[in-house]
């Protein structure tokens, strides 16, 4: 994941199902379940799903992320990546 040079929060979250399912869905998948645990270690899933749920003009989340985590949103990606990384340095020690 931290060899990507696009964007990859861009990437899941404009993804509609067609995309998610039929290019490399297992790639779609954990990248979007590693972004879920991020924001749950940073204790804001709950707050981002109920967020993004009430705000209809947010269509992808973007701008929620974006709120939530006072940044934008090349800088979410290089924090995510960076705490990718991390996490799995200390798996694999």
């Amino acid at each position: 994941i931290i060899t990507y040079k696009m964007n990859v929060i861009i990437w899941i979250t404009t993804a509609d199902s067609k995309k998610f399912y039929n290019e490399d869905p297992e790639k779609f998948y954990a990248i979007s379940r590693l972004f879920c645990y991020y924001l749950q270690e940073k204790k804001l899933l709950m707050s981002f799903y109920t967020t993004f749920n009430r705000l209809k003009s947010d269509r992808y989340g973007v701008d929620t992320l974006k709120r939530l985590l006072g940044k934008e949103i090349n800088e979410i990606d290089a924090d995510f990546k960076s705490w990718v990384t991390k996490t799995l340095e200390n798996v694999v020690d």
